[in-house]
């Protein structure tokens, strides 16, 4: 849902997972030496984002039972964990999608693996592939369908931020939910029927297979 012609982006998750961080640095704010654990809500105007939309981003406390309103009122939740801690890996899956998926299943979900940066400083068994947010995605798409994407990222290092903004933009301006299926890796039915007829509509020999020249923009436009 877009509130008074807002894209509005709620970034949630657990406690130090870098969820004010990544906020300023959406937002192109240094960060403070004394960060605060939470900022009041930050705005993009439609010029910066290159959309006809301004962009409102949402930092939260990390009780998911406080949240409820902000995700009915959202466009988009970033989930937050930390790549370098477990524990905020098993919340998506136990406290923070539930919850999600309970107030609203229409919300579209972001994951984003923070703190890529520090993954250096671990233990050589604690950097394998189990931290990877392939991983982790493979498992959250399989039982929440809300889950569009996930990005790995260093809020406080400004890596790969642009790409959250533009995703973000993205699964709300053009969502992938009405045409494809996520979890089962496979197109919805309404898009199936769609795409047949255009397929129908554009065999104007009626052989059946779809052949470049059906596809020109003569073909189409004298439908």
């Amino acid at each position: 849902m877009m509130e008074e012609e807002k894209i509005r982006v709620l970034v949630a998750g657990d406690r130090r997972v870098g969820k004010t961080s990544l906020v300023l640095s959406m937002v192109g704010k240094e960060m403070p030496r004394d960060l605060p654990a939470q900022v009041g809500p930050q705005v993009i105007s439609p010029e910066v984002m290159r959309s006809h939309l301004a962009t409102e981003i949402i930092d939260s406390i990390a009780d998911p039972s406080e949240l409820q309103d902000l995700v009915r009122s959202s466009s988009v939740v970033v989930l937050v964990y930390d790549i370098t801690r477990e524990e905020t890996i098993e919340g998506l899956h136990t406290q923070w999608l539930p919850m999600i998926q309970s107030v609203s299943k229409e919300v579209p979900v972001i994951i984003i693996a923070n703190k890529i940066d520090l993954l250096d400083t671990l233990e050589e068994e604690d950097r394998v592939d189990r931290h990877r947010i392939q991983r982790v995605l493979r498992r959250l798409l399989r039982d929440f369908p809300q889950v569009e994407m996930g990005l790995e990222c260093a809020a406080a290092r400004n890596k790969n931020i642009p790409a959250i903004l533009f995703c973000a933009q993205r699964v709300v301006l053009h969502p992938l939910g009405p045409l494809y299926k996520t979890n089962e890796r496979e197109l919805t039915e309404p898009f199936k029927r769609a795409l047949k007829r255009i397929f129908r509509i554009c065999d104007k020999d009626g052989n059946g297979p779809v052949s470049y020249t059906h596809l020109t923009l003569p073909t189409i436009y004298s439908v």
